[in-house]
C-alpha cells in the first residue's frame, strides 16, 4: 500500500506531465514519444534516439516510468512523402518537450536498450 506521500508526489507528477489523476504515475498514458518505424523492428525517435521493438507496444523506460512510443510514418510502407504532421522535425519538437518535462522531474529515458512492448 503506497503512504499519503507517495500518492501525493504521483498525483503531482501526473499533473505535472499532463496525465489524468486516476492514472499511476507509472501508467503514462497521456505523455509519449513519436516516431518513425522502419517496417524492420526500428523505431527512430527524433530528438531521442533509436530503439527496437515491434510497431505497437513500444514504449522507453524513463526513470521509473515507462513512456509509450507511437509511430507517425512508416519508412517502409508508406508510399507518399510524410504530411506535416508526420516529418522528423514535428517529432522532435514534440520529443524534446516530453525529454524536458522528464529531465524536470529527474527523470532520465535510456534509448540505448530494446524497447519493449508491453
Amino acid at each position: 500500500m503506497r503512504t499519503s506521500g507517495e500518492r501525493f508526489r504521483e498525483l503531482v507528477l501526473c499533473a505535472l506531465l499532463g496525465v489524468g489523476h486516476g492514472v499511476h504515475a507509472q501508467e503514462t498514458q497521456d505523455v509519449k514519444f513519436l516516431s518513425w518505424y522502419d517496417g524492420w523492428g526500428t523505431h527512430e525517435i527524433w530528438g531521442g534516439g533509436k530503439i527496437n521493438a515491434s510497431y505497437s507496444g513500444a514504449s522507453v523506460k524513463c526513470g521509473s516510468l515507462r513512456v509509450s512510443v507511437t509511430p507517425i510514418y512508416d519508412t517502409h510502407a508508406d508510399g507518399q512523402p510524410p504530411t506535416k504532421s508526420q516529418t522528423s522535425d514535428f517529432a522532435k519538437v514534440h520529443n524534446s518537450k516530453v525529454l524536458e518535462q522528464l529531465r524536470s522531474r529527474g527523470l532520465k529515458c535510456d534509448f540505448s536498450k530494446k524497447g519493449s512492448a508491453k
